[in-house]
């Protein structure tokens, strides 16, 4: 093989290292709450000669020396348009074009915390609401003993952050369509995925109850066929007590099949409560949600942002760049750096202002008519409504919380699941329903509470279909007791 044909190669490597690298990041950018973005761009300006803060200079004057630095500058520009210094000119005014665009966009005070709200920063604080820690990180650091590509960690990462409070995949979830983004092949995307699922407490990530539970076997009760065959075949007649034909299936008896029952009453159908319960923390709402002339608007909540430009340094950098190619390669990187990190930050924001657009657009009984009831509503409505992937709108909802009329609610609580049917066809909201048992109950005659049963029927008068056992399931979620425990 020619040196030639060798150093393409390597730089042709080396940009889809860079790429790739990149694509990470910007992913990283847009999970990111707002507290992290601060971050990050404290992260860049402190490693970044080439940007300062605005405000850090506002009454500073150029001394004759810098203003000769400029000439230099001018002269450098007329340089030949192919040259390396040209090239990083030119990107440089890229550069300033964006700092500016982001100054006028990010830091414009038409719309301050005060305008909207009202509030000081007592107010601000007030307006943060109680949230969990984020235990997952504990749970994911458990994946470092292992020897991972980049890539592959983030693709774990994406997958647990995705999880409902039980620790479920939302069932439009495609972990496929995930691994294609990472440009990860199906069968390693299968692999993580049971790697997932093995790491305590086991089940995490799973797309059903029955994987779930699977996963929670060891070794020797995987290997029992008949128990791994009523998990994942016959959880249903298991719940519904049908033992008589789960027994005639595999040719064993009844009191074997309560024998598997009691080894599977000991798995926990629910571990994802175990990496998502801790102690309340105070949160930040990323978006705000505000009525302005009876029409709902929504604004980045970037008030805490810095407001960045070119360093006053800028020219004393490239009259040394013109001289040393190291130097001017070391300008180019710190320009190309922070052109990323402003783009994908930028893009960030756009895409948080759109989803929640969207989901003001579905949501609209809720905003408008204070109906304090949400719509069944999954990611793959707003990402048909943007034209965009169920799981780019995955990363932008995550994490984010909007500071409503109606109270700071995080986004993904605008998702909700359906539960039933109406006689019209259209579906009832999870929340919804459990709204209406807890009114039900709370009205009850405690000397003859009202059965499953009875709610059942009180919901199919309404015109809702629901099975008993789903009524059960609903009931228990709200922590609330059978009709016997609550009979007074």
């Amino acid at each position: 093989m020619s040196p030639k044909v060798r150093q393409s190669q390597q730089q042709q490597l080396g940009t889809e290292q860079r790429l790739k690298t990149q694509m990470i990041q910007a992913l990283k950018i847009l999970s990111a709450p707002m507290t992290e973005i601060e971050m990050i761009l404290s992260h860049e300006l402190i490693g970044n000669p080439l940007l300062e803060l605005v405000d850090e200079y506002n009454d500073y004057e150029p001394d004759d020396t810098e203003k000769n630095d400029t000439s230099t500058n001018e002269d450098n520009e007329n340089q030949d348009p192919d040259s390396e210094l040209s090239k990083t000119l030119e990107e440089a005014k890229e550069l300033s074009s964006e700092l500016d665009a982001w100054n006028e966009n990010y830091g414009d005070d038409t719309y301050s915390a005060d305008t909207i709200s009202d509030s000081d920063d007592d107010n601000n604080y007030e307006n943060s609401i109680a949230a969990e820690p984020n235990l997952k990180q504990e749970f994911l650091n458990q994946f470092d003993r292992y020897d991972l590509l980049e890539i592959e960690f983030y693709f774990i990462y994406d997958l647990v952050d995705a999880i409902n409070e039980s620790g479920y995949l939302p069932a439009e979830f495609d972990i496929y369509g995930l691994a294609k983004e990472y440009n990860i092949p199906k069968s390693r995307a299968d692999e993580l995925h049971r790697l997932i699922l093995d790491m305590p407490p086991k089940g995490i990530t799973a797309r059903n109850i029955s994987e779930c539970l699977f996963y929670q076997l060891n070794e020797p009760d995987q290997k029992d066929t008949i128990l791994s065959k009523i998990i994942l075949e016959d959880f249903d007649d298991l719940l519904h007590a049908r033992y008589r034909k789960i027994a005639s299936k595999h040719r064993i008896d009844e009191e074997e099949v309560l024998f598997y029952r009691g080894v599977i009453g000991k798995l926990d159908p629910k571990p994802g409560l175990r990496i998502n319960a801790g102690q309340a923390l105070y949160v930040t709402p990323d978006i705000i949600v505000a009525k302005v002339d009876d029409e709902f608007d929504v604004f980045v909540n970037d008030f805490n942002t810095p407001k960045i430009n070119i360093s006053r340094n800028y020219q004393k950098i490239l009259s040394q760049a013109d001289k040393e190619k190291d130097a001017l390669r070391y300008v180019k990187s710190k320009v190309n750096s922070a052109k990323f990190v402003i783009k994908a930050i930028m893009v960030r924001n756009k895409s948080l202002e759109n989803v929640t657009r969207s989901i003001i657009k579905h949501q609209r009984s809720f905003f408008y008519e204070n109906s304090q009831e949400l719509v069944p509503l999954t990611y793959y409505e707003i990402a048909e409504d943007l034209s965009m992937n169920v799981s780019t709108i995955s990363r932008v909802v995550k994490n984010k919380f909007a500071d409503t009329p109606f109270g700071v609610i995080a986004l993904k609580d605008f998702f909700v699941q359906n539960a039933g049917k109406t006689k019209s066809e259209e579906t009832a909201s999870k929340q919804s329903v459990h709204q209406q048992i807890k009114v039900m109950i709370d009205n009850e005659d405690k000397s003859q509470p009202i059965s499953d049963e009875d709610i059942k029927n009180i919901f199919a008068e309404r015109g809702i279909t629901l099975s008993r056992r789903v009524i059960a399931k609903y009931r228990e979620e709200l922590n609330i007791p059978n009709s016997r425990e609550r009979r007074r």
